[in-house]
């Protein structure tokens, strides 16, 4: 079975049209192959769907990425609102997917998860992929609609984490057996704490080590996302080209 999700992602947020060619730049020396644009963020806040296709055009000119809508909605009782943006944004620069990210807003709120998972998967055009991001163990957050979740790909968050070995494996074993197995289920890691880091690049490598490889030290998973752009500085991108390296020999 081929991995509807490849490669290395980055999440990318606080789009600023001054940034574009330098960002598009910074994701081919990462060796990035998809770049997920920001729709909506917790805050509201929301870019103007023009910059947003500027990105999109610079990121599939320049660093060759394939373009990936997400959206970060703030508040349950608006979500289908947000996923309908995040469709119409994925419509807008022809993307091959949206990805929702599902956190607080949503605890105790199985309504408004059934009805954002269902407006995406309604709204999104044949052929594009959906993918839904959260927290990695389910077990600690008991108020979040997983049932109503369990939809698409599957990102787990997996940050504080992947300093665990033994938890990382299990968030992404947990994830597979909601989302459909090996080939749905892609780790998202963070980058966002680098500035408190002494060695930012140093913990990004050894996150993904226990995180995304096997007890035979090889890698099975077919993906792996970033969060986020802005946070990465250069020595934490060549550590996602080589990264992206060993994704392309995932079979």
């Amino acid at each position: 079975m081929t991995a509807p999700f490849r490669g290395l992602g980055i999440f990318l947020r606080g789009l600023n049209p001054a940034n574009v060619s330098r960002t598009a730049i910074g994701f081919k020396e990462a060796g990035a192959s998809v770049a997920l644009l920001m729709a909506e963020s917790n805050d509201g806040s929301r870019p103007k769907p023009d910059v947003i296709a500027s990105y999109a055009s610079a990121l599939r000119d320049v660093a060759d990425c394939r373009i990936w809508i997400w959206t970060f909605p703030g508040r349950a009782d608006l979500a289908t609102m947000s996923a309908l943006y995040a469709c119409e944004l994925a419509e807008k620069v022809s993307a091959d997917g949206i990805c929702l990210d599902v956190e607080v807003a949503f605890k105790q709120q199985k309504s408004a998860a059934r009805d954002l998972v269902a407006t995406a998967i309604d709204g999104i055009k044949e052929g594009r992929a959906l993918a839904v991001s959260s927290y990695p163990i389910a077990a600690f957050h008991p108020t979040m609609p997983w049932a109503e979740m369990s939809a698409g790909l599957g990102w787990p968050q997996i940050y504080d984490t992947a300093g665990d070995r033994k938890l990382a494996r299990r968030a992404i074993s947990e994830w597979r057996t909601r989302h459909g197995g090996v080939a749905f289920v892609s780790p998202t890691l963070a980058a966002y704490e680098s500035a408190k880091r002494k060695d930012g690049a140093g913990q990004l490598w050894s996150d993904f080590q226990n995180v995304c490889l096997d007890d035979a030290g090889k890698c099975d998973v077919p993906g792996v996302t970033i969060w986020s752009d802005p946070s990465l500085d250069h020595k934490e991108r060549e550590v996602c080209a080589r990264i992206a390296g060993l994704l392309r020999g995932v079979p």
